[in-house]
């Protein structure tokens, strides 16, 4: 059409329609190491919903120069979302933690613990193989070995809507191993002792 004449103009909004600025504020970089601190004082203390408020904060108000690390700060929102089960969350942040620094063993295991709890467990393994690659001694060794047996006897996975493992009568992720028990479900993520 362009060889006719005819010019393309944007559409005009609707009348009464105005578009508005998000407005940007500045960035507070000692706002978000102290927020840090206190969401790593949250987690420990296993105040998970907590912890994300302030990592959250401290994601925000982190600027460019600033001195945290955003994939630090990711990964560690994605393990309060784990111990809250809230899988798909911890998942979402593992992903942009893995994005913004794929070399961060840390974040792989992080997406790995988030996949098995939404059942994924072939995703959950290839994750952890990741990790590994990137840190051989990292403490995903054993969640690796234990989702590779879940698959080996049979145990393919599949989300449900109740953050279980559809089809299946395992317990979910945060369960740990009993001697009555014949399955292991490693925990939502490796070193489950803390924030980096």
């Amino acid at each position: 059409i362009l060889g006719l004449g005819v010019k393309f103009q944007k559409p005009s909004p609707p009348p009464g329609f105005a578009f508005v600025e998000r407005p940007t504020w500045p960035k507070d970089p000692a706002m978000a190491d102290e927020a840090k601190v206190q969401g790593d004082e949250a987690f420990k203390a296993k105040d998970f919903a907590g912890a994300i408020k302030y990592y959250t904060t401290a994601i925000e108000q982190n600027a460019s120069n600033g001195t945290l690390a955003k994939h630090v700060l990711l990964s560690n929102r994605s393990a309060c979302y784990a111990s809250l089960k809230q899988y798909d969350k911890a998942l979402e942040d593992a992903r942009a933690c893995n994005i913004a620094n794929p070399a961060f063993a840390k974040g792989w295991s992080r997406k790995g613990g988030a996949l098995y709890g939404l059942g994924d467990y072939p995703g959950a393994a290839q994750a952890y193989k990741k990790c590994l690659e990137k840190d051989p001694n990292n403490p995903c060794k054993s969640d690796l070995a234990a989702v590779e047996a879940l698959i080996a006897r049979g145990g393919s996975g599949g989300a449900s809507s109740s953050g279980g493992h559809a089809g299946s009568s395992r317990p979910a992720a945060s369960a740990t191993p009993s001697s009555s028990s014949s399955s292991y479900a490693p925990p939502p993520f490796p070193g489950a002792g803390g924030s980096s």
